[in-house]
């Protein structure tokens, strides 16, 4: 049996290419991922709690809750990285809120959840 050494050495520079890239995709998409993680403040509406709560993933200042008619619920100087902040709303009034933190907007909705009612066991002979 004779072995083409050309085609030997072009097989294992493709091997070792796919696995360079491999590792070159799997640490981008490592960075990528714990940039959003830590940069990440958001809110989140409790419709049945009527609050919303802040989840500050950085030091964020000058927040503010308000509504679509622009009435301010809540107004904090300064949020902490890694801590919660909660607003009491009214949900009655409004749905659609907005987050305002650093010169940034986010919206955020409340809506009632729907429980989704199973239907009946049928009985089959």
């Amino acid at each position: 049996m004779k072995f083409d050494l050309l085609k030997v050495g072009v097989f294992l520079i493709g091997i070792s290419l796919l696995i360079i890239s491999s590792i070159i995709v799997l640490v981008y998409f490592k960075t990528l991922r714990y940039e959003s993680i830590r940069s990440f403040t958001t809110a989140v509406c409790d419709y049945e709690n009527n609050v919303i709560i802040i989840y500050a993933r950085e030091d964020i200042k000058d927040v503010k809750i308000i509504d679509i008619n622009n009435n301010t619920y809540c107004a904090f100087g300064y949020i902490k990285r890694q801590n919660n902040e909660i607003c009491k709303i009214n949900v009655s009034k409004s749905t659609i809120y907005l987050l305002i933190y650093d010169n940034n907007k986010k919206v955020v909705k409340c809506y009632k959840p729907k429980y989704i009612k199973p239907p009946p066991p049928t009985i089959s002979d």
